[in-house]
């Protein structure tokens, strides 16, 4: 697949390649051969090439030893969106019943503090 990527960007100008959720691949899937492997290997080869790759901040650190020269832009939703959206989970739940309001509260609290930085 990489070859014929390759091949079919060649005469282009510029590049764009953007892969969304590189955290839902597996290590495996992403190194070793993988992802990043890859892409990495067509930056080097095409020099026109951009890569966007996009993921948790828990794989940080491996796709930043694949760019060294990458622009990292660390994003974090507003607190008002978690809660909205933990709302709507919340109320779409198939058994209300599992679940008391100290809990409900709990979760609506330590959630948005622990996720957003905004």
């Amino acid at each position: 697949m990489v070859e014929i990527l390759k091949k079919s960007i060649t005469s282009l100008q510029r590049v764009f390649i953007c892969i969304d959720a590189m955290d839902e691949c597996t290590p495996k899937h992403r190194r070793g051969g993988g992802i990043l492997d890859s892409m990495q290997e067509i930056v080097r080869v095409l020099p026109n090439t951009r890569v966007f790759l996009t993921g948790r901040p828990h794989i940080n650190d491996e796709m930043v030893k694949c760019f060294e020269k990458a622009v990292r832009i660390p994003l974090s939703p507003p607190k008002g969106d978690i809660e909205s959206y933990l709302e709507m989970r919340l109320d779409g739940d198939p058994d209300p019943n599992a679940m008391d309001d100290e809990l409900r509260a709990d979760i609506m609290k330590i959630i948005p503090e622990k996720i957003s930085k905004v």
